[in-house]
């Protein structure tokens, strides 16, 4: 089998991984050839699309002789007999690989930018490459995953070497390839074309990525009103829409509630509509990290924040996630919340807090445990778990 192009390979992948849609996967590509690839698998997923960035570990005075491969997250794959080759110790190697720190952390902020990683805690996990020959790439990759919590990883690329397969199978759960060759070194010959892929083509992968996610239904946005000044302002109907007032906080109300257990905190929120139920779920999540601060200093730091998911409750996953990443980055507990646009996959926000020189009350994740958003003819409930 041939493929034309690392898109066409993308799109034949993305068919065997069908059925981990529902398992709501994160994809992270493994740079530079595996991006295409896995931006055609995360389209066609509705899945969030990322990287995991690896770099080869080359021997002393032989960059090209590699002995291992090292991923961002502390990942590391050392060949026992390549150092025997090149007469290098387990202490020697380590020292290699953190060498490789300042190259990784390089090419995740030119890929990245400002963007924070994902969180991967109880997430499956799908890597994607573009080919597997040898596997050396694919097993540091998999144990960066794993550091960094995924519950299950997953290999995915179109075409894997059948020895390195066989071999790959102790360090993931699943390994998922649209052809199995005999030959490590076919790798490029099973595609028509086959350049290398530039640092721009990564980016605008990247970037074009939550445009790129499964189609929503006609009509699926359900909120895409301008802030301005504190105040929102719907944006004009279409002449072929019948004009809605949305309710406001003024007119109508949100509240949440609290259920502690043993190292979780359960949410219940309400609200007339499902932006003031992602608003309330902010300032729920600002209650939960600030209990017991009786401070009343004005907002004093502001930003924007823009989240994607499959799905809704995946997306009010993300985006307690998102802000609790961001209050331990910034020191920056968030209490005011406006939802500028939401969809059913993604939203932009506008965020604002006060700095404080650490956090009271950690929240460590929000969970998929018991998370359910309901509407009604009233509005909206939602559950949600915070691992505390």
């Amino acid at each position: 089998m041939r493929f034309r192009d690392r898109a066409d390979a993308g799109h034949r992948l993305a068919a065997k991984l069908e059925p981990y849609r529902f398992e709501r996967p994160i994809i992270l590509a493994l740079p530079r050839g595996g991006v295409p690839v896995a931006f055609e698998v995360a389209r066609a997923l509705g899945a969030r699309l990322d990287v995991l960035m690896v770099r080869r570990i080359g021997a002393p005075g032989s960059p090209d002789c590699a002995v291992g491969v090292a991923a961002e997250g502390g990942g590391v794959y050392l060949n026992p007999a390549a150092l025997r080759e090149v007469g290098l110790s387990d202490s020697d190697a380590a020292a290699l690989a953190e060498r490789q720190s300042p190259e990784l952390a390089s090419r995740i902020r030119a890929y990245r930018a400002e963007r924070p990683p994902p969180k991967l805690a109880g997430r499956t996990v799908i890597l994607v490459d573009d080919g597997v020959a040898t596997g050396a790439t694919a097993r540091a990759a998999a144990r960066a995953a794993r550091k960094r919590g995924a519950a299950k990883v997953i290999l995915a690329a179109p075409v894997i070497a059948r020895p390195t397969e066989l071999a790959l199978r102790e360090e993931v759960d699943a390994i998922v390839a649209v052809e199995l060759t005999l030959e490590p070194a076919s790798i490029g010959d099973r595609y028509e074309r086959f350049e290398e892929i530039s640092d721009a083509e990564v980016v605008a992968c990247l970037r074009r990525a939550p445009a790129a996610r499964a189609p929503a239904a006609e009509g699926s946005d359900l909120w895409d009103g301008e802030w301005i000044g504190g105040e929102f302002r719907d944006p004009p109907p279409r002449a072929d829409e019948v004009p809605y007032a949305s309710p406001s906080p003024r007119t109508a109300s949100a509240r949440h509630t609290f259920e502690d257990h043993i190292g979780e905190l359960a949410l219940r929120i309400e609200a007339p509509t499902l932006p003031m139920l992602f608003e309330e779920a902010g300032r729920a999540l600002s209650e939960a990290m600030g209990r017991g601060d009786t401070r009343s200093s004005p907002a004093d730091h502001e930003e924007k924040v823009t989240v994607a998911a499959p799905d809704r409750e995946a997306l009010l996953v993300e985006w307690l996630n998102e802000l609790v990443y961001r209050a331990e980055v910034s020191r920056v507990l968030p209490r005011e919340f406006k939802i500028e646009r939401l969809s059913e996959r993604d939203l932009d926000a506008v965020v604002r807090g006060i700095r404080l020189e650490r956090l009271r009350n950690p929240v460590k994740a929000a969970t998929f445990h018991g998370l359910s958003i309901a509407e009604s003819p009233e509005g909206f409930r939602a559950t949600i778990v915070l691992d505390v």
